[in-house]
């Protein structure tokens, strides 16, 4: 009889209702990859779907990716399914910067990348000699990778996602990829990613989300890889367009950008972080610092390229001045879409240890969201800072600033105008809100049995856990 693996992406809180950018993860994809034919294989994504039954699960081994915000759902899933002698594994950002606390819950924890280890995890497994962790680390080959398993991705995701590199070289402070130690920049084999995206080609998507770091790259080389790849996607002639994340910098190299434009790029994602002090003393970014992003922002346009702005709000240089500051910035950047994020300190980076000999970490895991306080913040108590947001996103879309958006793009780029429309609605019609009210009475109720399951363990939130539900992610 075959051996049954069963995959989840545990939730607290679903995105469904709460994002217009939401595309699809692939960790656990990756993972069905590197796993033997021989075996049957089940998904679940509570991210985007109902949240799953342990007692209703038919596996040997079940294998979950999560971030902090859900990992004491997580844990309460590998407590059910271990009762009922069913072994799991869990990997993703917080195991791996804690991996002792995981080890208590799980049978197994993945450190980094699973692709590296998960054969011999699974070997192990068969052999009844499982250890409790395997490091894939971030430095790893991926010159032979596999392509995920597609079809166990979830259809609920409204873009579709691919990566054609691995890794950062950088360690700002605030990112979880800051906690590995060993970890390189690595661009994947042009072949790979092409027969990758011939898949996601047939299945008609006409936006796709590329999930690098940085799909520009670093060195030379890198250069040269990007190089061949985007000229083989111009000859291929795709039907999708797509957007990416890259640094800043990228406006230094127009020859990319012009090639990048003709292989279907129409959007950058680009960490802009802060308009008013030195990157590399708040948050280690310091290659930020040299570069005036009005001129970057304006040689990217220059080659019909969108730019989606983050920005971090909460670092302590930011006070009430700050607040009405940002706005005036970003209009004159002429950025098409900014994102604004609360400063979150995920647990293993150099913010999370700084903050918390500080004593500024105050919150339980389920809180540790980009979308909400989550810290105590230097010049804005909890009631403040999320006033201070909400100011400085309604001032960010006034009806001047769409239109202007709009106009810029109507002739050079139609189908810009209706991604940056679409994405602007951020679900505002009547039935969103009503399944976006349903969806937050779900995890009210699972929110409530996680909290009684771990009262009076260390994973007790019931002295910090915020009863707000709803988030931003927009």
């Amino acid at each position: 009889m075959a051996n049954k693996l069963t995959l989840i992406y545990p939730a607290m809180h679903s995105d469904l209702y709460a994002s217009n950018l939401l595309y699809s993860p692939l960790a656990l994809a990756y993972v069905a990859a590197y796993t033997p034919n021989d075996w049957e294989i089940t998904s679940y994504d509570e991210y985007v779907d109902g949240y799953v039954d342990p007692d209703r699960i038919d596996a040997d081994l079940v294998a979950m990716s999560a971030l902090t915000p859900n990992i004491p759902r997580a844990y309460y899933l590998a407590d059910k399914l271990r009762q009922r002698g069913i072994t799991t594994v869990c990997g993703g950002a917080h195991v791996s910067a804690l991996p002792d606390e995981a080890v208590q819950f799980f049978d197994a924890v993945v450190l980094g990348e699973a692709e590296p280890i998960w054969p011999q995890l699974i070997a192990d497994f068969e052999g009844g000699n499982l250890q409790q962790v395997y490091d894939g680390g971030l430095d790893r080959s991926v010159e032979d990778i596999r392509l995920p398993r597609r079809d166990l991705i979830h259809q609920n995701y409204h873009y579709p996602s691919l990566i054609t590199s691995k890794g950062c070289p950088f360690r700002c402070d605030y990112c979880y990829l800051s906690l590995y130690q060993k970890k390189k920049y690595r661009v994947l084999p042009v072949d790979a990613i092409i027969e990758d995206m011939e898949l996601i080609n047939r299945q008609n998507d006409s936006i796709v989300v590329f999930g690098d770091e940085n799909v520009s790259g670093y060195s030379a080389k890198d250069n040269e890889n990007r190089v061949e790849l985007f000229e083989r996607m111009i000859k291929k002639r795709f039907s999708f367009v797509w957007g990416a994340q890259s640094t800043i910098d990228i406006y230094q190299k127009p020859e990319l950008l012009e090639l990048m434009r003709a292989a279907g790029c129409r959007v950058l994602f680009v960490g802009l972080e802060t308009s008013d002090s030195d990157l590399g003393e708040q948050v280690n970014k310091s290659f930020a610092d040299r570069i005036d992003y009005k001129e970057a922002i304006r040689v990217i346009h220059k080659h019909r390229i969108g730019v989606i702005g983050s920005y971090i709000l909460g670092l302590d240089s930011h006070d009430k001045s700050y607040v009405k500051q940002l706005p005036k910035v970003v209009k004159r950047l002429n950025i098409e879409y900014p994102r604004l994020f609360f400063l979150t300190a995920w647990p293993g980076t150099p913010l999370y240890k700084r903050l918390q000999k500080q004593g500024r970490i105050t919150k339980g895991y389920t809180q540790v969201r980009k979308d909400i306080p989550n810290i105590v913040y230097s010049h804005f108590s909890e009631e403040e800072i999320r006033e201070a947001h909400n100011y400085i996103k309604k001032n960010f879309f006034t009806k001047p600033y769409i239109a202007k958006i709009v106009l810029r793009w109507l002739f050079k780029d139609p189908p810009m105008v209706k991604f940056f429309l679409k994405v602007l609605s951020s679900n505002i019609t009547p039935e969103a809100r009503r399944l976006k009210k349903k969806q937050w009475e779900k995890e009210a109720y699972m929110r409530e049995l996680i909290e009684e399951h771990f009262r009076g363990t260390q994973l007790d939130e019931s002295e910090t856990i915020h009863k707000e539900l709803s988030g931003t992610y927009v």
